[in-house]
């Protein structure tokens, strides 16, 4: 997860992941991930578009529970 934040973050994401405020997972499943956030109650900031989970996981649709992202010119973007 470290190769895709700006080198000058890179400090902050893995105190984050130490102090468990962040959980990087390996690329697995979308249904696995889905299953631990909810169990979790926790939000997602997943790198695909995860709509079409929406129904298997309705949770999804409440505020802050899932978080879009886009890099776009080298830039990380919360739309």
């Amino acid at each position: 997860m470290s190769e895709a934040v700006e080198h000058h973050e890179r400090d902050l994401l893995d105190q984050a992941i130490a102090e468990r405020g962040v959980i990087a997972v390996p690329s697995m499943s979308s249904h696995a991930v889905l299953n631990v956030a909810g169990q979790l109650d926790a939000p997602v900031v997943p790198m695909e578009n995860l709509a079409r989970f929406r129904t298997p996981y309705p949770w999804l649709a409440e505020k802050g529970r899932f978080i879009q992202i886009a890099c776009v010119d080298r830039r990380w973007l919360f739309p």
